[in-house]
């Protein structure tokens, strides 16, 4: 990769003219309009298209699933560890079905069992031990709700009566609640005293032993 540009940019920048980087090395571009519109993204892109030519990478479904992760990631300001969240590492994560809905994944079909990466601490970075692969639907439901957070959405729903609410039923939030259990810090007799709803997703990383 040619260094006089990437030298002078922020890591946010960097970070962007990378990603069309490796954009171009695969042979694909960006979501109109970020691979069309100047930007740090638009400059790693056409820098990549001229180093490489017709000379690229197969774009495997779960390499485009990894540039699409990471151009969610770029556009939010949030980071990518790149060491080990690979397109293997999502190949390793992919789920048959949603952890919270139990309904099956589907892939590109601009439908709410859409496959997506999910950060399931959200204060945390996309990083191997933190990711979940949901459904679209129980992704934007969840949204940053943690564990406290799902708990709360669950009891006020359980106090009005009511059978789902926030995009998910009661059901679905206790199983929010549990999947966020697990990475984050809980006292032993709290973490022994939750049901085992939903089982910790591959490669997730427990914060709990006796989880």
């Amino acid at each position: 990769m040619t260094t006089a540009f990437v030298t002078t940019l922020t890591t946010h920048d960097q970070i962007g003219f990378e990603l069309g980087w490796d954009y171009a090395h695969h042979g694909i571009l960006p979501a109109a309009p970020y691979g069309e519109e100047p930007s740090p993204l638009l400059a790693g892109l056409r820098a990549g298209q001229a180093s490489f030519g017709t000379r690229t990478l197969l774009p495997t479904r779960h390499v485009r699933k990894w540039l699409q992760l990471r151009l969610h990631a770029w556009l939010r300001g949030r980071s990518v560890e790149l060491l080990q969240v690979t397109p293997n590492h999502l190949q390793q994560i992919e789920a048959s079905h949603c952890p919270i809905t139990r309904m099956a994944l589907s892939t590109a079909t601009l439908e709410a069992s859409d496959a997506s990466v999910d950060r399931v601490r959200n204060d945390a970075g996309y990083a191997a031990g933190n990711l979940a692969m949901m459904s679209t639907k129980a992704n934007h439901a969840k949204a940053a709700n943690g564990f406290r957070d799902a708990l709360r959405i669950l009891r006020d729903l359980e106090a009005a009566g009511s059978p789902a609410g926030g995009g998910l039923t009661l059901p679905q939030w206790a199983r929010v609640a549990v999947l966020c259990s697990f990475v984050e810090p809980l006292s032993h007799e709290e973490a022994c005293a939750l049901p085992l709803l939903v089982l910790p997703s591959n490669r997730l990383s427990l914060f709990k032993p006796v989880q």
